[in-house]
């Protein structure tokens, strides 16, 4: 015979409230094991950030990191002593701290300056690498200066690369005002010849001597040693000047100095004069043809 045992309500009260106590303690031990663990972290958290704090104080104020040396890649039109000096490159600066864009956009307002890549090389040294724009022609007016492809104007040109440029002349009144850039669609028409001459026939860009845009809508060019005056007009510039490569080349081979090559009739063809007082070569006569 078995007997069950049923507790009072007295005793279901202590289990229950046992039980929760015990709930409790475990509650708060849990909780306190995770307010440690994040006391921990945030220790270690704080102590990382000092470390890290020092070594920025270190390499901000330490005078490991200031420049000893700057490298500048040989440029022609461009000083490098003065450019150093204008900089503040010349003084005792401190690589950490140099503002790199500052220095980029100083060094890009030279116009002769068409791009600049800058490198920092810790600990001392830093380096800046500048491509100058290439001129291609002196333009002339109240004053010259060297211009390339895109139309940027170059003050200052050496000598001795003036004198192996052809000249493109504006007038006695023209001047460029403050603009780096010139946007006269007549001067990149100019622009345009030389750069397709340079592409296409690069062996006779040395012939052309001057580009004349007194007159917008005739653009005459001046060969050497010869002289010819090449009237090209202001249309079917590209056309044209396949015409004007082979009457000169053509011309040339026959011996013939021509006074002018017109161009600007494209459906009458290309009209040319021959010329008697010049001589092509030492000892040779220029032979005469009829005019076309």
């Amino acid at each position: 015979m078995k007997i069950l045992y049923t507790p009072g309500n007295e005793e279901s009260q202590k289990v229950n409230s046992r039980r929760k106590s015990d709930k409790k303690r475990r509650e708060w031990k849990e909780s306190f094991y995770l307010i440690c663990n994040r006391i921990m972290l945030l220790g270690i958290l704080i102590l990382v950030l000092a470390v890290i704090g020092d070594m920025s104080f270190f390499v901000w104020k330490s005078p490991y990191f200031s420049v000893e040396k700057v490298v500048l890649n040989t440029v022609g039109h461009i000083n490098k002593g003065e450019m150093i000096r204008s900089t503040g490159l010349g003084k005792s600066v401190h690589l950490v701290r140099y503002p790199v864009g500052q220095l980029k956009n100083y060094i890009q307002k030279n116009p002769w300056v068409s791009r600049v890549n800058i490198v920092k090389e810790y600990p001392n040294r830093i380096k800046v690498f500048i491509t100058e724009r290439v001129p291609i022609a002196l333009v002339v007016g109240k004053n010259t200066w060297g211009i390339d492809v895109q139309g940027y104007l170059l003050p200052g040109m050496q000598m001795e690369s003036a004198r192996q440029l052809p000249l493109i002349t504006l007038g006695d009144q023209w001047e460029p005002g403050t603009t780096l850039r010139v946007d006269q669609p007549v001067l990149h028409n100019a622009l345009s010849i030389l750069t397709h001459i340079k592409k296409e026939k690069p062996e006779m860009l040395i012939m052309i001597s001057e580009i004349d845009l007194s007159d917008k809508d005739n653009i005459l060019i001046f060969t050497q040693p010869e002289g010819t005056e090449v009237r090209m007009g202001n249309e079917n510039i590209p056309d044209r000047l396949q015409n004007f490569y082979k009457t000169i080349e053509m011309a040339r081979e026959q011996q013939i100095v021509l006074e002018y090559i017109d161009l600007r009739y494209d459906d009458q063809g290309i009209v040319t004069k021959p010329r008697t007082a010049r001589f092509i070569k030492p000892g040779r006569q220029p032979k005469m043809t009829p005019s076309t």
